[in-house]
């Protein structure tokens, strides 16, 4: 019931002969694999295929990683600018954004590509729609290829560049569970890791994960609970809990839904406009966060102190406290007299040389939040969490604390990167 979807006699002859064409299917990069393969073995030159944002790209590199090994998702511009100069790409996965960067870097030709392949450009924010049609309107006697969730009544961007392509249409009709059923939670570190927070929150006897074949099962992950099985079909028996990992087809969730009273779709982030039109019942979980459990772990602390201050005496230490009052408030004095009890490590400041600075050239004029900056570090350079310290906003650029070890990355991996439409530009700051 979930299957790569084949091309149809009119999208094959359509690209043997080089033609146009449209796919309609839902966002599920993997149901696209079948008309991709035929795609890239047909079209002479570099394919580039542009995506929503930085997660579908992902997902749609895994998959064409498997098709052409000389493939490349654009995660930093100057390491894509690199590997262009090489002329052995077949395959660019990039945000159009990103794409349209490298074209006004001369790193890329927009007019000499061999294929185009669009990607579900309806669920893309109005910032990159603009970017894609611009990079469209320079690209010239390409052949396009659009993979749409729309129906097939043409929209604009269909009118523009896509007027009587080839066309085929693999949509099902609206899912229709029954009241109350279906949840939904967007992965955020990793399918295996939102999984194990619904498990917790939800504990079920029975939970099913069910996943397509050409995407990794993380059942796999908790072998060690016998409550826990896998499937990628919709012949099983029933569950207390199912988990569909990736979205799932409207006619998927009517099926899974027969066998559990409660069942979650697992969805990208780029994925949520397409869930809220074909499952527009779906309410969303709640998860546990990283703030939840810290909000837990304090309250856990003020219990045990208030167990000690009934059950102790502590006359012995009020000769060490009460000089401290007349030079600080008292709640700061128990707080760093908790400090030292639970050996969180910060009555011991870390010497000022642990960390080097680095300037980027963008801030809070280019609407950027922390966030965004620490996203790109961690998600497109790779640098570790653990390797980023304070975060400095200023009106047009931001200093940013880095682990020396990690900084020569952090510099390669933001320098040529485009966030909220800024091309980035980072160095060491030495002020």
């Amino acid at each position: 019931m979930h299957h790569a979807v084949e091309p149809g006699a009119t999208l094959r002859a359509a690209i043997t002969g080089g033609k146009n064409l449209i796919l309609r299917i839902p966002p599920l990069p993997g149901e696209a694999v079948h008309v991709l393969h035929r795609l890239l073995d047909a079209t002479d030159g570099l394919t580039v295929l542009l995506c929503p944002d930085h997660r579908a790209a992902g997902r749609l590199h895994e998959i064409i990683t498997a098709l052409e090994p000389h493939s490349h998702q654009v995660t930093g511009l100057a390491r894509t600018a690199r590997i262009l100069r090489s002329g052995t790409l077949k395959a660019l996965v990039a945000q159009p954004a990103d794409a349209l960067a490298l074209v006004r870097m001369s790193s890329l030709d927009a007019g000499s590509v061999g294929g185009i392949v669009v990607c579900w450009p309806e669920l893309m924010p109005p910032e990159l729609a603009q970017s894609l049609e611009t990079f469209l309107s320079d690209s010239g006697g390409a052949r396009k290829a659009l993979i749409t969730s729309l129906p097939d009544a043409p929209g604009e961007l269909e009118q523009r560049f896509f007027w009587r392509a080839a066309s085929q249409d693999a949509l099902d009709p609206p899912a229709d569970p029954p009241a109350g059923r279906l949840r939904y939670a967007v992965i955020s570190h990793s399918p295996a890791y939102t999984a194990r927070q619904i498990l917790d929150t939800m504990n079920p006897e029975t939970a099913v994960f069910w996943a397509p074949e050409h995407l990794p099962n993380p059942a796999r992950d908790f072998g060690s609970d016998p409550a826990v099985r896998p499937e990628n079909d919709c012949e099983f028996d029933p569950a207390d809990l199912i988990m569909a990992i990736g979205m799932a087809r409207p006619t998927v969730i009517n099926r899974l839904s027969e066998l559990s009273r409660r069942l979650v779709v697992l969805v990208d982030p780029f994925q949520l406009p397409y869930l809220a039109a074909v499952a527009p019942a779906a309410r969303p979980i709640r998860l546990a966060s990283e703030a939840d459990a810290y909000r837990d772990e304090l309250t856990a602390l003020r219990r045990r102190v208030r167990s000690l201050i009934s059950a102790g005496d502590y006359r012995h230490y009020l000769g060490v406290v009460e000089p401290l009052l007349d030079e600080f408030d008292p709640a700061t004095i128990a707080a760093a007299v908790l400090d030292l009890a639970v050996g969180t490590g910060r009555a011991e400041p870390e010497p000022e040389d642990t960390w080097a600075r680095l300037h980027v050239n963008a801030g809070r004029m280019d609407n950027l939040r922390t966030s965004d900056l620490v996203g790109a570090l961690i998600n497109s350079a790779g640098v570790q969490k653990q390797d980023i310290g304070r975060v400095e906003l200023k009106e047009r650029f931001s200093l940013i604390e880095i682990r020396p070890a990690a900084l020569d990355t952090a510099i390669e991996g933001l320098t040529g990167l485009t966030l909220k439409g800024r091309l980035l530009k980072a160095r060491q700051d030495r002020h």
